[in-house]
């Protein structure tokens, strides 16, 4: 009795997971089927995971090699075998991959409507992916947020800001506004410090006082400092003290220590910082006399 209820509840069990809960068209689709697809693109997540990991050891261990290209092939990589994982899942269920251009005409109505960003963003990170204008370990300033690039996928790129915030850009503003990698190149930047004294000062003492400041180990002797005079403003004479240092990522706090040096200079010298004042000049007219009476 025991052996038919065994038999009785294998034969329940193989029907369960072998027979149909649904239907993709005119295919069935069973437990087993969808076991089975599940563990086809659990494998290739897996496999691509891996070969990602490879390829960026390779190439991070060999200097000759870019360490960005390895990047874009990795990830060009992940999503092509997560693609044919899916394609190959489809398959063993038992969809008609040939059904699938149907689904391709919906989806290209569907961009007429509300997808346009969507492709957008993922041409815009194919094509950041290629051509790398910027690479994950970058310094960049975009949308007047600056920072370090974390990741670039295929609709939109992380970046950590010196805020420590992190930010998620749609590919597309890399693709169309302006961008600056300060990676990329020459390292060394040159900074524009302006600053504004009293009419009157001696302007060769403001030179002196404003080339003492760049005299430190964060700016580079070679271009050497520079004061400029932009012209007579409506409340000081202007000037712009240029100088050149080698990491761009130094930009602010060096900036901010010449202002800090400036001010203690120009105390020590005797030169004004004038602040925003003006000139009036009252005329005398008829009746003016008898109201100030």
């Amino acid at each position: 009795m025991s052996d038919l209820n065994l038999g009785a509840a294998l034969k329940f069990l193989k029907v369960l997971i072998t027979g149909p809960i649904f239907s993709l068209g005119d295919t069935p689709v069973s437990v087993m089927s969808i076991v089975i697809a599940g563990a086809i693109i659990a494998a290739g997540a897996t496999l691509s995971h891996l070969l990602q990991k490879f390829l960026r050891s390779q190439f991070s261990s060999k200097l000759s090699f870019d360490r960005g290209l390895g990047y874009a092939l990795s990830r060009i990589l992940h999503y092509v075998m997560i693609a044919v994982s899916l394609l190959v899942a489809l398959q063993s269920i038992g969809v008609n991959l040939t059904s699938l251009t149907v689904l391709g005409g919906f989806f290209g109505v569907g961009l007429g409507f509300g997808l346009q960003n969507v492709t957008s963003n993922f041409i815009s990170g194919i094509i950041l992916l290629f051509e790398q204008p910027i690479r994950v370990g970058d310094k960049v300033t975009v949308q007047n947020y600056i920072g370090t690039v974390k990741d670039i996928g295929l609709r939109s790129t992380v970046i950590d800001t010196f805020d420590n915030i992190r930010l998620i850009l749609p590919n597309s503003v890399f693709i169309e506004q302006p961008v600056i990698n300060w990676s990329h190149g020459d390292p060394k930047i040159r900074l524009h410090v302006p600053f504004g004294v009293a009419y009157g000062s001696d302007i060769d003492a403001v030179r002196e006082a404003a080339l003492s400041v760049a005299k430190k180990d964060d700016v580079m002797t070679g271009p050497r400092p520079e004061v400029r005079f932009l012209g007579f403003g409506d409340s000081s004479l202007d000037f712009e003290l240029l100088v050149w240092i080698l990491d761009p990522r130094k930009q602010f706090h060096t900036k901010s220590r010449i202002f800090f040096d400036l001010e203690k200079a120009f105390r020590e010298a005797d030169i004004e910082i004038p602040f925003p004042q003006r000139d009036l000049h009252v005329r005398s007219a008829p009746g003016l006399a008898g109201i100030s009476q």
